[in-house]
């Protein structure tokens, strides 16, 4: 299904220039047996969670997933769209663009090899 490494160029593709700062797309994937920052697929970070996709528990859950990943406060992250979507828009606040792809970069590269995460070919 895929490959076993990451490409760090795929920080390029998850991070988009938005008015109020970095936006980080995500593609949400609710009652997955893998949990955490599973890799990329086409344009997006795709995240499992345990959560079901009802009252918003989904999307609470990938936030957390998404804040610890990083390595930030839960507090930086802001859903600007996609509550009731598995596609989630997040600002980052207290980052510029370029510094979020950089450590997306550097976080997709140290996720190589780890058992669970790889780059999604196909994407959900």
């Amino acid at each position: 299904m895929g490959s076993s490494s990451f490409d760090s160029g795929d920080a390029t593709d998850v991070v988009e220039d938005g008015s109020d700062g970095p936006v980080l797309r995500l593609r949400v994937r609710p009652r997955s047996s893998r949990r955490g920052v599973l890799g990329t697929s086409p344009g997006t970070l795709a995240v499992g969670v345990a959560a079901a996709p009802e009252g918003g528990k989904a999307t609470a859950e990938a936030m957390k997933v998404v804040a610890s990943w990083l390595g930030v406060a839960p507090s930086r992250l802001r859903l600007i769209s996609g509550a009731t979507s598995r596609s989630k828009r997040v600002l980052v606040s207290g980052e510029t663009a370029g510094s979020l792809r950089r450590l997306v970069a550097e976080k997709l590269a140290a996720g190589a090899g780890k058992r669970g995460e790889r780059k999604l070919r196909n994407p959900p």
